[in-house]
């Protein structure tokens, strides 16, 4: 579970900016809340953050930064990385801060025990790195490092076999130590990774890499069975892929496996099917199967495809970012999501999702204040954001949220003229 994450001059973002997912003293929608009450009852953590903005206001960027936290923590130690540059790209808009190091760092929640870890870096080198350990408010150290100088809790060189101080010494400089740690038996390393692994980053132009994580659920009996249930009741005009599925495999004499996300070898794509009912004069005249990417809308596609990594995240208890969800998608099923996850039946162990969108009817009733994040520009064109709550705490729990938000009352919206003499 994530608690926070805190990032530096990356990208738009020139001074530190936070996500923070532990709700405010407010008592609006509680069900939009978890608490871990066996861990830290008195904290209520948010199961959703919704980022709005205008246009090239900074929202993906809020997004890339976590993506980037993500990849490096998981790759920064893979072959053939020893002599590149870091890729992480920096606030370009002052030049003090070019050369500056980045920062980033996660609070997050594991087998019931709080980690803070982070790292600040330029593209030559990692310059600083971190991670403590939180029980029942007790913040202890477990290593830092200073450049290629590391101090390691007495404790923590257990890990790793006992090879926890070796193996600081021969992390490379343009490598993360939790990485290196990770690869060679670290328990506690070995958890942070796997959080990292799970947490699922999406942005609208990756849809065939998201269609192929899909297919391939459809081939597990719980994904198939839960994406199949989502589908009949979305009124998408098709009727189930298993239906499909199970006629198409019995005439072909293949498993269902395999007719449930045909694989294509030459350019390894996977390709889903619907299917959908044949009528003659009001009478079932037979079915007839579409590929989802050449028949269906893209409104359809992109629904189908996102089944698989959201329901992976509700399984795994696990968090996903999600850049433009309301692109293409009808208000219905884009609130359909939000409630999904919101909703104490379907997401009773904290799933997390984090959106960016510029639907501002799920304002209404469906969000509370403290999980409305806007993002503005500041007078120098950098990124800078806000909560509703923490903007004004004053605005009222049942406020007309979405009409004052596109009224500019928030800020965060695009500043038009549209003045008759526009062309003028």
């Amino acid at each position: 579970m994530l608690i926070k994450f805190v990032f530096e001059n990356f990208l738009s973002f020139k001074k530190s900016t936070i996500i923070d997912f532990e709700g405010a003293s407010i008592r609006e929608i509680p069900e939009n809340t978890v608490t871990i009450s066996n861990v830290f009852p008195e904290t209520k953590i948010l199961k959703s953050l919704a980022l709005y903005g205008s246009n090239a206001s900074g929202k993906s960027n809020i997004i890339k930064a976590f993506n980037f936290t993500r990849n490096f923590v998981l790759t920064s130690v893979s072959d053939g990385k020893s002599f590149q540059n870091i890729p992480v790209e920096p606030y370009k808009l002052d030049p003090t801060t070019e050369t500056k190091p980045s920062l980033f760092e996660v609070t997050i929640l594991v087998e019931g025990i709080k980690y803070r870890y982070g790292f600040a870096l330029t593209q030559k080198e990692v310059i600083s790195e971190w991670l403590y350990s939180i029980e029942k408010r007790k913040e202890e150290n477990l290593f830092e490092r200073i450049g290629q100088g590391f101090e390691i809790d007495k404790k923590f060189k257990t890990e790793a076999e006992g090879n926890a101080l070796m193996l600081s010494k021969i992390t490379r400089e343009n490598a993360l130590f939790i990485t290196t740690l990770g690869q060679f038996k670290s328990n506690t390393a070995k958890k942070i990774l796997e959080w990292f692994d799970k947490s699922i980053v999406i942005f609208d132009s990756n849809n065939q890499e998201i269609l192929n994580y899909t297919a391939g659920l459809l081939n597990q009996p719980y994904y198939k069975r839960r994406i199949l249930e989502i589908i009949s009741k979305a009124d998408l005009s098709f009727s189930s892929i298993e239906a499909e599925v199970k006629d198409a495999a019995n005439r072909s004499g293949y498993s269902e496996g395999f007719v449930a996300a045909l694989y294509d070898k030459d350019i390894k794509n996977y390709r889903i099917y619907t299917n959908h009912e044949k009528h003659s004069e009001r009478k079932l005249a037979g079915h007839v199967r579409f590929d989802l990417e050449i028949n269906e809308s893209l409104g359809s596609q992109k629904f189908v495809v996102l089944l698989g990594p959201l329901l992976k995240t509700i399984k795994e208890a696990s968090i996903i970012w999600i850049d433009e969800l309301d692109a293409r998608l009808h208000t219905n099923l884009l609130l359909f999501v939000l409630r999904f996850f919101n909703s104490r039946l379907n997401n009773p162990h904290g799933s997390q999702l984090v959106y960016s969108s510029h639907n501002s009817v799920v304002l209404r009733k469906d969000l509370r204040r403290d999980q409305m994040i806007f993002v503005k520009r500041d007078p120098f064109n950098g990124s800078i954001i806000t909560t509703l709550h923490n903007w004004d705490s004053k605005i009222r729990s049942d406020a007309s949220f979405d009409k004052d938000y596109l009224e500019g009352k928030y800020g965060a919206v695009p500043r038009i003229d549209l003045s008759p003499d526009l062309f003028d």
